[in-house]
């Protein structure tokens, strides 16, 4: 499983980290496009895209989250279309089987965006650390969002609302 969470790193990635929440100093919320990714977000500011050092077919867009410096948000999208079903039933059918002990299957959500199936679950990174992951598969693309922060805590209102924002972009992004 430890393999497959780092194949879904063939895709497009968001990093978040927080800070200066409440300082005064917040700039407002704004949608911003990708066309060329096929999506649209609401962020804090925004953000700059580039190659994924790790993932090479990736292109990452990086992003101060407000208030939580606890977390990193890393979301992923493919620039090659391929087809990613294998990977993803994989990965849901690995989750459901706990074949990662670390991954909590009861967390397992299905949901859909823009009319495109996608899945969710919670795992624990290590000692402090949880992580939401999200998954979809569109157009021959993958996206995946994955959202890590302090278990102490409760997950990122900030990182919710950016999830909540996420929308695909053009005619063709509909099944």
């Amino acid at each position: 499983m430890k393999c497959a969470r780092s194949a879904f790193g063939l895709g497009l990635v968001l990093s978040i980290s927080a800070s200066g929440f409440g300082n005064g100093n917040e700039t407002p919320w704004k949608e911003y496009a990708f066309p060329t990714d096929g999506f649209a977000i609401t962020l804090p500011h925004v953000p700059e895209p580039h190659p994924a050092v790790v993932f090479p077919d990736a292109t990452a867009y990086t992003v101060e989250l407000p208030g939580r410096e606890d977390c990193k948000m890393v979301l992923r999208v493919t620039r090659r279309p391929r087809d990613y079903s294998i990977f993803v039933r994989a990965l849901r059918d690995g989750i459901l089987q706990g074949k990662d002990p670390d991954t909590d299957a009861a967390s397992l959500k299905d949901l859909s965006t823009d009319g495109h199936p996608g899945f969710e679950y919670l795992r624990k990174v290590n000692a402090r650390y949880t992580s939401l992951d999200r998954y979809y598969c569109v157009n021959g693309r993958l996206y995946a969002f994955s959202a890590g922060w302090l278990s102490a805590f409760l997950f990122p209102e900030a990182a919710k609302r950016i999830l909540v924002s996420f929308r695909f972009l053009g005619s063709d992004s509909h099944p």
